[in-house]
């Protein structure tokens, strides 16, 4: 049971996971600054771990495996991509940006997927 219900938080926190590492990588991208009242080093921690977890939190033939799968491997695109960007001298991150053919879920996009999601269905064999 402690299984199902660590699933059903995974479930959960996908999608806002995936709000919270879409504005990291506009961020990243120089599309829009987050907000000042919210550390980057610290979400960036945050995340990672939940990733990490998304890594053992189901199991194949689990409701949420493929859930668990698609995020976890999205997720860690993106935070590699975050954290992977060296600036050439006389470059800014955006430059560096739109010179790359960088798509984190080709051909998925992150925030269609989520927003697309139902996540009704995920979680309704889940029902106690």
């Amino acid at each position: 049971m402690a299984r199902k219900l660590q699933g059903c938080a995974a479930e959960a926190h996908v999608e806002v996971s995936g709000a919270l590492i879409t504005a990291l990588q506009n961020q990243a991208r120089g599309v829009q600054p987050l907000p000042p009242t919210v550390s980057q080093s610290e979400l960036i921690r945050k995340l990672s771990v939940f990733v990490s977890d998304l890594e053992w939190v189901a199991r194949p033939g689990d409701g949420n495996y493929d859930l668990c799968k698609r995020a976890h491997k999205a997720f860690s695109d993106i935070l590699d991509e975050v954290l992977d960007v060296r600036p050439l001298q006389g470059s800014s991150n955006v430059e560096l940006f739109e010179d790359r053919e960088f798509d984190a879920l080709a051909p998925m996009n992150i925030t269609d997927w989520i927003e697309n999601m139902d996540w009704a269905a995920t979680t309704d064999q889940w029902a106690f």
